[in-house]
């Protein structure tokens, strides 16, 4: 499901199975092709990816659930609205859990 808000941003929010049963760090590599990641953190069960796509600032988390479910969330924003939308960063992902 994806939330669009009238600046130009999006929470894109969904989740999947891990049907190539990749680690995080091989999802992190899938995850950011193509994309201009300045920052990733991979840990035990999750991912994180920030960087530039255009004029606009990406903040990706990714984390493993049960049963091969991964959990995530892209947020999209205009470079020109960082200081609005960085401080939701935490919020979102602290939201993002399940079984």
């Amino acid at each position: 499901m994806t939330f669009t808000a009238a600046d130009g941003a999006s929470l894109a929010v969904y989740g999947s199975y891990n049907a190539l049963e990749q680690t995080p760090a091989q999802l992190a590599d899938f995850s950011s092709e193509g994309m201009n990641v300045t920052y990733r953190k991979v840990g035990k069960d999750w991912v994180v990816l920030s960087g530039h796509d255009g004029n606009s600032i990406f903040y990706q988390r990714l984390e493993f659930g049960r049963s091969g479910v991964i959990h995530a969330f892209l947020l999209k924003y205009p470079a020109t609205a960082k200081a609005k939308y960085d401080p939701l960063i935490g919020r979102i992902a602290d939201s993002l859990n399940g079984p």
